[in-house]
Order: structure tokens, then sequence, then C-alpha cells
């Protein structure tokens, strides 16, 4: 059966939210599933069988092709579909939202943590009269100057922007949080600002 404005009119005026979507060329409608849908599925995955899920996704929420056979479907498109209307729903798996997050965020730290290390390098093999471990021990606000005066010795920015923006931003953050009577910047002292 062929998909028509009448059919998609009807499905609007049944189905709270319908969606139209082509994978490998091919349309397909689905419907966004209720709450009680959405717990059924999170239990049926919580059993750790993506192929009941997908089938019960499939079964409940997609409006066309009408008859379907998924077994005919090749793997990703069934993935794809099923992702969809999960994704839909605001339907996801928490664990494995959060497994994303941390992944994200060890990386971000250890990138980081390399562009921190090669600032070190940088004040070591430009300034020689500091150990990696004095540099360790440094204040921001330290460690920002001496950026500053390994890229101007080099005639380079290390740092994105301008190192004297940062530090004249760090100083004054210093200073108002002194004004405060608060810190969250651990390792400034009042010398630094």
């Amino acid at each position: 059966m062929s998909l028509t404005n009448d059919k998609i009119a009807k499905w609007k005026n049944e189905y709270d939210k319908i969606y139209k979507i082509a994978i490998e060329g091919d349309e397909y409608v689905y419907r966004v599933l209720s709450i009680g849908e959405c717990e059924r599925a999170q239990s049926i995955a919580s059993s750790n069988k993506s192929h009941d899920t997908e089938e019960y996704l499939l079964g409940t929420a997609l409006l066309y092709p009408e008859e379907i056979e998924t077994r005919s479907l090749p793997a990703g498109v069934i993935a794809a579909l099923a992702q969809h209307i999960m994704t839909s729903a605001g339907f996801f798996n928490e664990s494995d939202f959060m497994e994303s997050v941390d992944k994200a965020k060890k990386e971000y730290d250890g990138k980081r943590q390399d562009q921190i290390y090669q600032w070190k390098l940088i004040i070591l093999t430009t300034l020689p009269g500091y150990t990696f471990k004095e540099i360790s021990r440094l204040s921001l606000v330290k460690f920002l100057e001496l950026i500053h005066i390994c890229e101007e010795l080099k005639g380079e920015k290390f740092i994105g922007g301008s190192t004297d923006s940062q530090l004249e931003n760090v100083k004054e953050t210093k200073r108002a949080e002194r004004f405060l009577g608060g810190s969250d910047l651990t390792g400034l002292t009042d010398e630094d600002a």
C-alpha cells in the first residue's frame, strides 16, 4: 500500500506526533511512544535483548509500511528505525548515556593535561632556570606570566587569545573574590593578584 496524505492526516489526528524518515531510499512513518510503551521498551531493553527491543519498538510505533517483515530488512535499517523511535520518545539507555559522558570527559581531560604538559615543556626549554617540579607548583597567575614571557621571547603565541587578557582576568577574579571574602581559585595567594 502506498503512503497517502489521507493516511498521514488520519495518523496525525490519532496520535500525538508522527515522523516520516527515509532510510536507504525507503520511507518509514512512525509515531511517538506513550509513557507506558516507553516503560515496556525499557523493561525489554534491560534484559539485554536488543533484537526483542527492536521488534517491540517497530511493532508498536511503525505505521508505514503497514505490513512489514522486520526479518527481511537489513540489520542496519532495523537498528536505525529503533534508534529514531527511541530518540523521538526521549527514551535512551541511561548507563550508555553516562558512559558516553564519562568517555568524553576523559578525552577532554586527557587533551587538557597534554596541553598543560606542553606549556610546561615550553617554559622548561625557554626559561632553563626552572625545574619541572617548580613549574608544576606555580600558581595560575605565575604560570600565565611565564607563558607570556616565553611568547615574547620566542615571538609565538602558545595560548589562544592574549595571555595578557587572560592574566588580567585571573587577577581581576582574584581581587573580586578577596573583596567578597571568598575564593574558589585554589593555589592562588594574595601576592599573585
